[in-house]
């Protein structure tokens, strides 16, 4: 395999940089959306807003998510081809569950009350703000913007029980030529089970300790796709074929483009709960799932050789993740009130979380002497 050299994917390399970077956008742009998000996504939208950042960063929505999980569970999948169970288990507790603590229980709370104080609430550094605590149900903590670690830690370890159980991992010794439409089909029925699952107020959240069911559900589907993936010989050779990963992104995007203009036209009739219609779940599940594959495809057919600029990003990627976004809101808190337009709101809140992530992870890399330990 042209991109892989002793197991490592170099194409995963630049789809990580890509990844945090499309990450950090959304979270810097989404406050100037026309139609705003859950707000158990994000709860605030400022004065001025355009259309462009909703067909951006729905777009941005579509993926981003699903990506990560897909790689995440290939990549384990593939350490336990070369580390023990034990190994694994504490790499995760070092890299998944301690900062998911540190920030949940520490950072989290400020976080929380700051986004409320962003959105103007009366009392934003109050217990429930602070915490995220859902209704009267004081048991159901929020994680704050790292519950991508937290699902991602509970996986890990229903992969190593499982592991353990069967004692092997899976290898697909014939793969049909179709396996492609396969796992489309899988993801797809799976992601439209997950919107079908979804309710609002509910105990269960995205965001919080009890997880909700359908999130479970669709974000598992991609992690295990990976973990196939990783089973099937050459499998990213298939998905770096130029034919394999157009067709798909020109089914993901043409899917996304038909859901988002009959979405607009009903919000602009009044019906925001698009998403629990089957048609609708039906094309954004489709766009959701060959966009991952077909963005996958390209970064391992165009990035085949490293790139020491690249490969320096990708590695501080994880950091980028855990720290941009507390530097978002302490940049938000200055910039939202200022009587500006959305765009000049939106460059003056990405380019200095931008610059001030990477000069953080540059003192962290140098304090830590290159080997950080995360």
């Amino acid at each position: 395999m042209k991109h892989v050299s002793s197991n490592r994917i170099i194409g995963f390399d630049l789809l990580r940089v890509i990844m945090v970077f499309l990450l950090i956008v959304f979270h810097a742009g989404v406050s100037f959306m026309v139609t705003p998000l859950d707000p158990q996504v994000w709860e605030f939208q400022d004065r001025s807003t355009h259309i462009l950042f909703d067909g951006t960063l729905s777009f941005i929505h579509t993926f981003r998510h699903p990506v990560f999980f897909l790689i995440s569970g290939l990549l384990t999948a593939q350490m336990l081809s070369r580390y023990s169970i034990r190994e694994i288990f504490l790499k995760r507790i070092k890299r998944l569950l301690i900062p998911l603590l540190i920030v949940a229980l520490i950072l989290g709370p400020f976080i929380n009350g700051s986004l409320s104080l962003i959105n103007g609430k009366e009392d934003p550094f109050s217990w429930n703000e602070m915490l995220l605590v859902q209704g009267d149900q004081s048991i159901n903590f929020g994680t704050s913007y790292v519950w991508f670690l937290y699902y991602l830690f509970v996986f890990s370890m229903v992969h190593l029980a499982t592991k353990i159980v069967m004692g092997t991992s899976l290898k697909v010794s014939k793969s049909h030529s179709w396996w492609p439409l396969y796992i489309v089909l899988f993801l797809t029925s799976a992601t439209c089970l997950s919107l079908y699952w979804w309710e609002e107020n509910s105990l269960f959240g995205q965001y919080y300790l009890l997880p909700h069911p359908g999130s479970l559900v669709g974000y598992f589907s991609y992690y295990a796709a990976g973990i196939y993936l990783a089973g099937i010989p050459k499998a990213m050779n298939t998905l770096s074929d130029r034919k394999v990963y157009i067709s798909m992104l020109l089914l993901g995007l043409s899917s996304l483009g038909i859901y988002m203009s009959l979405g607009h036209q009903q919000i602009v009739a009044g019906n925001n709960m698009i998403d629990f219609d089957l048609g609708f779940m039906t094309l954004s599940s489709i766009a959701a799932v060959t966009i991952s594959l077909g963005g996958i495809g390209i970064a391992c057919d165009q990035y085949k050789k490293s790139n020491s600029l690249i490969l320096f990003l990708s590695r501080s990627s994880y950091f980028l993740y855990l720290i941009h976004f507390p530097v978002i809101l302490i940049i938000m808190i200055w910039v939202i009130p200022l009587n500006l337009n959305c765009f000049i709101k939106f460059i003056l809140i990405l380019i200095p979380t931008l610059m001030a992530s990477l000069f953080l992870n540059f003192i962290w890399v140098k304090v830590w002497k290159n080997n950080p330990p995360i």
